[in-house]
């Protein structure tokens, strides 16, 4: 079985143990084949060196939420996005789900088996480094925008992702199919909602 198949079984699984946010992850299925750190530090546009590249590498890269991961050794921030933390709960359908995890599963399931490869990119207060990175070709940072697991950051992207984000909303895809707080502003934060 392969990787990428494993982590969305896996996710599957455990929506099974967690009925009321079960349906949650009905987008990860369309995400998966196609596709925790501090807030609010800064984000500087990365630079076009590679920083690390790896297919079948002996250490897959590790995710540590919906915008970070550790490959080949590297502690690597997405550039010009923010996602929600692993603990952040959102609202679907009336229901609370852990929309923290969804989003770092995505992610998990993107980067599982495929060829992920990152620009070298500066470091922000905490020491992560800050790239873009592309999985099989494609941007990942847009995949996870795009699928609605992420938001674009306006603040550092310059806008680079808000049309894939518009077009996530319009779609009600991922996070804007509920409620959920921005994740730069965490808990009590302007909520955003899904189209009525």
């Amino acid at each position: 079985m392969r990787p990428r198949t494993l982590v969305v079984l896996g996710a599957v699984l455990a929506a099974a143990f967690w009925a009321p946010w079960g349906l949650v992850l009905g987008p990860l299925w369309s995400v998966a084949p196609a596709v925790a750190q501090p807030r609010n530090a800064p984000m500087a546009q990365p630079r076009n060196a590679p920083v690390a590249q790896a297919r079948n590498a002996p250490i897959p890269p590790q995710v540590h939420d919906g915008q970070s991961l550790t490959l080949a050794g590297r502690r690597i921030r997405l550039w010009g996005i923010q996602a929600p933390a692993p603990d952040q709960v959102c609202r679907r359908g009336g229901q609370a789900y852990p929309c923290g995890l969804v989003s770092q599963a995505v992610l998990a399931a993107l980067v599982a088996g495929a060829e992920l490869r990152c620009e070298r990119g500066d470091r922000d207060r905490s020491g992560w480094e800050v790239a873009l990175c592309y999985v099989d070709g494609r941007d990942l940072a847009r995949e996870l925008v795009r699928a609605g697991w992420a938001l674009d950051d306006g603040r550092y992207s310059n806008g680079r992702y808000a049309l894939p984000q518009r077009l996530a909303e319009d779609e009600r895809q991922g996070l804007w199919a509920g409620e959920f707080d921005r994740p730069w502003e965490g808990p009590g934060a302007q909520s955003f909602r899904s189209i009525p």
